[in-house]
């Protein structure tokens, strides 16, 4: 009689597991920011330093080591960003070089933060932030876009920003590299990769809303790349590659 008692419950207890959000993500004005949410965090362009901070709770039994990748949406020419992740890193780190160790059941509340420069110029910059468990980054992981600039009437409001692209990852790149999107609409949207020179290494229309293009890097000779996401003819996102074996 037991066993028909306790498999039912061990099943349950399995899809809890495998549905359940290991990873999510808080802050002092919110208890609760969904998965792929928009925050808004206005600012002036006057500001030194624009900033949102986020708690990352491990909802797991066993403690998680995690890393944070960010990823442009759109950027305001002229301005800068960085973030900190256990240790703050420049403008031109996408990815921190080391996790933050978050024990099982834990809120951690001050390991990140976002911090964006305006340095005069005005208009919104959209970053994704995304926070993945090492080795595990196909199941735990969550994200959050941050709309700087944008100085709706609630200081902290949820938008409907539909449009994502990681980062390309591994980079530095060997012989591949992988680029995640999801867009709400695609029209003459492409992905465009140029040398130093400007001369264009590969370009990929994309035709479907969502997806992931592995780009072969083997062909492309070691150095710095310019990278390009264009939709309806304006650049929507830009960023380095590297390629080095």
């Amino acid at each position: 009689m037991n066993k028909f008692i306790c498999l039912p419950l061990l099943f349950l207890l399995v899809c809890f597991h495998a549905f359940a959000q290991v990873l999510t993500l808080s802050n002092a004005d919110h208890p609760e920011v969904p998965n792929g949410s928009t925050v808004n965090v206005p600012g002036e362009p006057s500001d030194e330093d624009v900033m949102i901070k986020m708690y990352i709770t491990n909802n797991d039994s066993i403690d998680l080591n995690v890393k944070v990748r960010k990823a442009y949406i759109q950027i305001v020419d002229g301005s800068t960003n960085s973030f900190c992740w256990g240790a703050c890193f420049q403008n031109d780190v996408w990815e921190s070089p080391f996790p933050v160790c978050i024990g099982a059941g834990e809120t951690d509340i001050i390991s990140f933060a976002g911090h964006y420069h305006p340095n005069d110029y005005e208009g919104i910059s959209i970053i994704a932030y995304t926070f993945f468990s090492v080795g595990r980054e196909d199941d735990d992981t969550v994200m959050f876009k941050a709309a700087y600039m944008d100085n709706s009437t609630d200081n902290t409001v949820f938008g409907n920003i539909d449009d994502h692209f990681s980062a390309p990852y591994p980079n530095p790149a060997k012989y591949h590299t992988t680029f995640q999107y999801s867009f709400s609409s695609v029209s003459e949207c492409s992905i465009c990769i140029y040398d130093i020179t400007g001369k264009p290494a590969f370009i990929k229309d994309i035709t479907d809303n969502s997806g992931e293009i592995t780009i072969d890097t083997g062909e492309l000779k070691n150095g710095v790349y310019i990278y390009r996401i264009i939709k309806e003819g304006a650049c929507i996102m830009t960023g380095r590659l590297t390629i080095c074996r």
